[in-house]
């Protein structure tokens, strides 16, 4: 059964194409997942989602891992086999029973069914120029969702199409019988037929187009036009096309050939992997993927870049060195120094020395103790001159061909073989070898060395500080006159570079700073720890990436994890080809110069999907939620495994923040537990090395709650303004019949004081008549003719103006005078010449007063108080107006208390009537005008003697206009 698998597997991954170089760097994924899964087929779609089929169904790699994907009730067999795609983005897959089968989301449906009788053992599917689903088995067909079209038959019976569809870097497909010389062509809708380039051959063909000419392999390489070829076949050998000038053929047994065209020859140009079954290969942009049995997938980033093994233990290396011919050398501490090419080998091997280092001097030979290695320096080289003081060497560089500076822990050491060197500035080494010098003027640790033989001086870089030195002088270097660290230095072109910790690379030459490499213009970091120099061409590292600089064009590129150089980067070498890169003290890789490009991967950030309070939503149009829908998870994801450790994802919702926020790609998920109300764009991109993905955005607005939208307030505003309104109304309809009751109520009292007065006016009024009569009736009895003629004449007047007055509430005061003056005349007539009076009045006759309201208080201060006076009898009437009208009528009458004693004498001791009717008058007067209407009466006395009546009349009075 494995044979037959085995068999299987070989023609169905004879139609992929694919890539590859020597011994590459490489990482492992599913390794978990897919542990005892034969790995059958490997796609990468353009949208950067991974899938395998195996023998145990599809997987999809998402969030760092395999999930395996639902397979359909009608699925016969679990194995899977060639994945494709479309260019719709679609991805299908068949197994052995004809079944075709279209990958969605989460499961598999049966997309197309091949009829039963027309099955052989294998069954392939791609897709022609045209996007057309092609599938061969035992005849070839054109398969659609609703159709299967038969494109070619096998007349001849039998598996003759069993070897396969080639599809060609131009994207034509090719199959052909094994009982014929026929190779048929699918393109433009139609099949075409050719004989086959060189022989009949009943095996397994393949065909590649290698520089735009058509290749046929079978058991050997044949083209017309690549002849020449140095390639030995090997039997049952898989081919693998990976661009126009490259094939890779995987063994049945393991191991990948690399074939190239090389000046218009085919060779093997590399092979790796030779101790591991690669059961198929896929490629799409700069990552290749390795089918394993059982032992996941093998991602390579960069197959450029190579990964050589050069220990099988734990143990650190401390140190690098590589020569011209890429022989790599590496010291480990307390172990010794091994030399590493196409296999690791022991150069010195004791446990007791220190072994910190290793230096190739390439400009200087015979200064080590390697015979085999004469450019090859480390620090038992000390040991066997006996000066075990001299520990811990960090640098070392020649000043000349005889002598060379070592940069160690407790100073500057010299070692030379010219006796004429020039040590007046230095100390000999009394423990060691005469040629030891230890120089005077730096003892403390040292860092890195460089020299400048022409003009014999030398920079040292010690913990804190660098300075230029010569036999003569020592100077200090300084930049913004101040001091710095520096972590290497080289001179190159009469100049020295600095590698700093803060300041990115400085340049000086004679001394002074002419140039400044940092963050700013152009460099990875302003703390640089390694650099160097080849061809014009400036390398460097800040321990994270590497970085390649021309000092002609200032050209630049940048490379990291994504590239290969994952880890911490500790060294970094150059032979005459290659970069060689020593990271996390245990892995060196290496990649020729002329291969270090940056990777025209594009990064993408894909938003997979969006959860609203745990209910997914559809990211791709904006959305409006409401207040309670406030718990975000956006889970995004980089899909590149390239990118799976190393890329990191910028996010921030524009609206509630301004700054960037990061997190690890691989964390995958974002989330913003209680977001306030409000108008959001989700922003987010992810960042590489040298790369930076296109913005994603998705706008999205929370509702405020109902209780404080604008239209809640509106329809709160109109409650209460419609509740006051009718509250309002209905208080003012209560108002009105108040008013109205009120009103009534008044008009009422009005009718009933209006009755009141005219009843005591009407009661006033006879009995002023009475008075009158009685007068007249007297004067008559006098036989007193003139007098009672003209009280007559007077009277009538007065009657007159008392029946026109009578009626009226308020009259012009002129009116109330003139009537005061008429009564008041008749009254003189009674009294005759004894009997004076006067009226006053101060203010405007604009007013307009009560009617007849003065003339009761007159005739009582006549009739009580004038009638019983002897002699003169005098009465004065003052009206003064101010805010109230005031009238004063004052008498020289008996008083009060003799009129009141002849009253009781006289047998009439009730009150006058007019007084009375007068009192009810002004209470209601003062009801209906104010508190201050009345009147006072007050008795006048001199010297203990009553000599008068004075009465002070307060009175309402109306404004006419």
């Amino acid at each position: 059964m494995n044979t037959l698998k085995r068999h299987i597997l070989f023609l169905l991954i004879i139609s992929s194409s694919t890539l590859f170089s020597q011994q590459p760097y490489y990482f492992t994924i599913g390794e978990k997942e897919l542990s005892g899964a034969e790995i059958y087929s490997i796609l990468e779609t353009q949208d950067e989602l991974l899938y395998v089929a195996t023998d145990i169904g599809l997987f999809k790699h998402e969030k760092n891992k395999f999930v395996s994907i639902e397979s359909p009730k009608e699925q016969i067999r679990s194995s899977l086999f060639n994945l494709i795609e479309n260019k719709k983005g679609e991805v299908f897959c068949s197994n052995l029973s004809g079944q075709i089968f279209i990958v969605n989301d989460k499961k598999i449906d049966l997309f197309s069914e091949l009829p039963k009788d027309s099955l052989s053992m294998n069954t392939f599917i791609n897709f022609d120029k045209d996007g057309n689903l092609i599938a061969l088995s035992k005849d070839c067909y054109k398969v659609t969702k609703d159709s299967i079209y038969l494109i070619k038959q096998n007349k001849k019976g039998g598996n003759s199409f069993n070897s396969g569809l080639s599809k060609l870097y131009n994207g034509e497909l090719l199959f052909f019988t094994k009982n014929n010389d026929t190779v048929f062509s699918i393109q433009n809708n139609s099949l075409k037929y050719f004989s086959l380039i060189k022989k009949k051959y009943a095996g397994s063909r393949c065909y590649f187009l290698l520089k735009n000419q058509l290749v046929e392999v079978f058991n050997d390489f044949y083209s017309s036009s690549f002849s020449n070829t140095t390639v030995n076949p090997k039997p049952d050998e898989a081919y693998f096309q990976m661009n126009e000038n490259e094939i890779w053929g995987l063994g049945k047994k393991g191991g990948i050939r690399v074939m190239s065209i090389v000046n218009d020859t085919l060779k093997v140009t590399n092979s790796f992997f030779n101790d591991l079954f690669i059961s198929t290969i896929s490629k799409r942009g700069k990552n290749t993927y390795l089918g394993t049995f059982g032992k996941g997938v093998l991602v390579i980033p960069n197959h450029h870049l190579s990964s050589n093994i050069i220990e099988k233990t734990k143990d650190r290396i401390n140190d690098i060195a590589v020569d011209n011919d890429n022989n790599v050398f590496f010291a480990k501490v307390k172990k010794g120094i091994y030399h590493y090419k196409n296999g690791v080998k022991p150069i010195d091997e004791n446990s007791k020395n220190n072994y910190a280092s290793v230096f190739i001097l390439k400009d200087v030979a015979n200064v080590g103790i390697s015979k085999q290695f004469p450019h090859l320096y480390y620090e038992a080289s000390f040991l066997v001159d006996n000066c075990s003081d001299v520990r811990y060497i960090k640098d070392i560089c020649s000043l000349n061909n005889s002598t060379l500076l070592f940069a160690t822990n407790s100073g500057v050491v010299l070692k030379s073989s010219n006796e004429k060197q020039d040590t007046s500035n230095w100390s000999r080494y009394s423990n060691c070898s005469l040629h030891y010098f230890f120089n005077k003027t730096i003892n403390d640790r040292c860092i890195s060395i460089a020299a400048d033989p022409i003009n014999n001086n030398f920079y040292v870089a010690t913990a804190s500080s660098v300075f230029q030195l010569n036999n003569k002088n020592k100077t200090e270097l300084l930049h913004l006159d101040k001091r710095f660290s520096c972590n290497r230095l080289i001179f190159h072109q009469n100049k020295l570079w600095c590698a700093t910790k803060n300041n990115g690379i400085l340049v000086f030459e004679h001394g002074k700073l002419t140039q400044q490499l940092n963050k700013g213009n152009g460099i990875i970091s302003n703390s640089i720890t390694e650099i160097r120099i080849k061809d014009n061409i400036l390398y460097l590292t800040d321990e994270k990436q590497i970085q390649s600089l021309n000092l002609i064009t200032n050209d630049s590129k940048v490379f990291g994890a994504e590239d290969g150089f994952s880890g911490v980067i500790n060294d970094i070498e150059l032979s005459h080809n290659k970069l060689w890169v020593l990271s996390d003290k245990t892995h060196v890789k290496s990649i020729q110069v002329n291969k270090l490009k940056i990777s025209k991967d594009t990064l993408f950030l894909y938003l997979d999907s969006i959860t609203v309070s745990e209910v997914k939503i559809d990211n791709t149009k904006t959305q409006k939620f409401n207040y309670k829908q406030n718990h975000f998870i956006f889970y995004e994801t980089v899909r590149n495994i390239k990118y799976k450790d190393h890329a990191v994802v910028k996010y921030r919702i524009k609206g509630l923040e301004n700054k960037w926020n990061s997190t690890e790609v691989n964390n995958g998920r974002i989330e913003y537990k209680s977001l306030p109300p409000g108008e959001y764009t989700f922003e987010s991109f992810a960042v590489a090395t040298n790369k930076k993905s296109k913005l994603q955005s998705f706008s999205f607005s929370i509702l405020h709650p109902y209780w404080s939208q604008w239209w809640f307030y509106l329809i709160i505003l109109l409650i209460v303004l419609i509740t006051a309104f009718i509250l309002f109304k209905i208080r003012i309809e209560s108002i009105k019949k108040k008013n109205k009751d009120l009103i009534v109520k008044k008009t009422l009292e009005t009718n009933l004081i209006d009755s009141e007065l005219k009843a005591l006016r009407s009661q006033m009024n006879p009995h002023f008549i009475f008075n009158a009569l009685n007068s007249i009736q007297d004067l008559i009895l006098k036989e007193e003719t003139d007098a009672s003629y003209d009280y007559i004449v007077l009277f009538s007047e007065l009657v007159r103006n008392t029946l026109n007055y009578s009626n009226k509430d308020f009259i012009p005061i002129e009116s109330e005078l003139e009537f005061i003056a008429v009564y008041l005349k008749l009254e003189k007539l009674r009294f005759e010449e004894d009997f004076n009076f006067k009226v006053n009045y101060k203010g405007t006759k604009n007013i307009l007063v009560p009617s007849l309201i003065v003339q009761p208080f007159i005739e009582n201060a006549l009739k009580h108080g004038l009638l019983h006076q002897f002699g003169e009898k005098k009465l004065i009437i003052d009206f003064e107006l101010s805010d109230l009208l005031i009238c004063t009528i004052i008498d020289n009458g008996i008083g009060r208390v003799e009129s009141q004693k002849i009253q009781e004498r006289q047998g009439n001791i009730h009150e006058s009537f007019a007084i009375e009717a007068i009192g009810k008058r002004l209470e209601i007067l003062r009801s209906q005008h104010g508190e201050s209407i009345g009147f006072e009466v007050i008795d006048l006395y001199k010297e203990g003697k009553p000599t008068g009546t004075k009465i002070k009349l307060v009175i309402p009075f109306k404004n006419k206009y």
